[in-house]
């Protein structure tokens, strides 16, 4: 399981930048800007070293779930440039390169 105040912090940081609720972030809308963001935040989480299955834990979803996000996460930031310019910037806030 991915520590608390980590989770916390990247939460944090992607509602912020995607202007979005907390609690729409973990809801069950399919609105393409909140899909968005959590598929940001589960690249953010990778990019820490957690692996899938810490993942899943941590956001109560399942470890294929992740992977599938993952695995997709490049073309679709090529594809949505609000995802991407939204991407960018939590990673700058994160200091991740």
């Amino acid at each position: 399981m991915i520590p608390k105040g980590i989770l916390d912090h990247y939460i944090g940081i992607v509602v912020d930048v995607c202007d979005i609720d907390k609690d729409e972030l973990f809801s069950r809308c399919k609105r393409e800007d909140i899909v968005d963001a959590r598929h940001i935040l589960i690249k953010l989480l990778s990019m820490t070293g957690a692996y899938p299955v810490m993942i899943a834990h941590s956001l109560n979803i399942t470890t294929r779930a992740v992977t599938d996000v993952l695995s997709k996460f490049d073309n679709d930031i090529q594809s949505k440039k609000w995802m991407r310019t939204n991407y960018e910037i939590a990673r700058k806030k994160l200091g991740i390169t």
